[in-house]
C-alpha cells in the first residue's frame, strides 16, 4: 500500500508538470517583453487595472 501511495500523487505532479509547462514558459516571455523590454507583449494576457 505504501508504494501506491507515494506513487499516485508522483504521477499527478509529472501530469500536471507537462500540462502546465506552455503556460509557464508563455508568461515567462510576456514578463520579459513588459519589464525587461525584450520581445512584444501579449495584449490579452496580463492585463492591469489602474490604481492597483
Amino acid at each position: 500500500m505504501a508504494d501506491f501511495s507515494s506513487a499516485l500523487p508522483t504521477f499527478v505532479n509529472l501530469f500536471a508538470l507537462f500540462f502546465l509547462t506552455g503556460k509557464f514558459f508563455e508568461l515567462i516571455k510576456d514578463y520579459k517583453a513588459r519589464y525587461l523590454g525584450i520581445g512584444q507583449v501579449d495584449p490579452i494576457g496580463g492585463r492591469r487595472i489602474a490604481g492597483i
